[in-house]
């Protein structure tokens, strides 16, 4: 079962970028702004966002929260990547 975030909220910065790269303190600063931040306060709900195949393959996930649940997501991604083609 996946737990729910609870009093709780984490935010999302979606950037247009159509690669992966690993998010650093400063482009969390850079994108908390941009005009794409969602507010995902059901980690089940995010999860299936997150993986639907649009979605997964357009955009790049800054994930704002707590150590824990910033780990969580990205073993979650990494779990599920889609093969890329050298």
């Amino acid at each position: 079962m996946v737990p729910l975030l609870e009093n709780y909220f984490t935010q999302v910065i979606l950037t247009s970028f159509a690669h992966e790269r690993a998010a650093s303190v400063d482009d969390l600063d850079k994108f908390s702004t941009h005009s794409n931040t969602q507010k995902i306060d059901n980690w089940e709900t995010f999860m299936k966002q997150i993986i639907s195949e649009p979605f997964y393959n357009s955009k790049v996930v800054f994930v704002v929260g707590s150590l824990e649940l910033v780990g969580r997501i990205s073993r979650f991604l990494n779990e599920k990547a889609l093969p890329t083609s050298d």
